[in-house]
């Protein structure tokens, strides 16, 4: 699975910089932690005046080195990244956060993608769709040859003979 980011400039101003913590902290192996900070701390570092201290402050709590963390912010070392990622979700007309796309495929919003059942599932079904024969295999049955099946009962066992000369073809 890969994770990228889709900040919605539009309905908050901090949404870039938040991405660009993300990246900041998955520089130092903290990707996951600051996602799951963020998130955790949504209604603190929305209401705050100073977010560049507020991130910082949080990425010392995970225990990132935060004079680099502060550099990387204040520099935007990960800006272009972050643009990217933005530019090729509005590229493929993607409705919002969050979104999936399996194979290329767009999932339903409805199902919520963060329970791991869901996911699961939604992978299985996705690599059944690729083994998926447009046709079946040709039938081929070799006349020369000899076609036995023994299927063992309780009462005995039934032998199944398939008279290969004699079958369509």
């Amino acid at each position: 699975m890969i994770y990228r980011h889709f900040p919605l400039r539009t309905i908050h101003d901090k949404a870039m910089i938040t991405a660009e913590a993300s990246e900041a902290a998955g520089a130092q192996g903290k990707f996951w932690e600051m996602h799951d900070w963020l998130y955790d701390h949504q209604s603190e570092w929305i209401a705050s005046s100073n977010i560049t201290e507020t991130l910082v402050l949080a990425a010392r709590s995970l225990g990132l080195d935060g004079e680099r963390f502060r550099r990387d912010l204040e520099e935007g070392r990960y800006r272009a990244k972050v643009e990217a990622a933005y530019a090729e979700a509005v590229a493929l007309g993607l409705p919002g956060t969050p979104f999936l796309l399996v194979n290329g495929r767009p999932w339903p919003q409805t199902l919520n993608y963060l329970e791991y059942a869901h996911l699961e599932a939604m992978v299985k079904l996705a690599r059944l769709q690729d083994r998926q024969f447009e046709a079946p295999p040709p039938m081929s049955i070799d006349p020369a040859r000899h076609y036995r099946a023994v299927l063992k009962t309780e009462k005995g066992d039934v032998v199944i003979e398939l008279f290969a000369d004699r079958a369509p073809v």
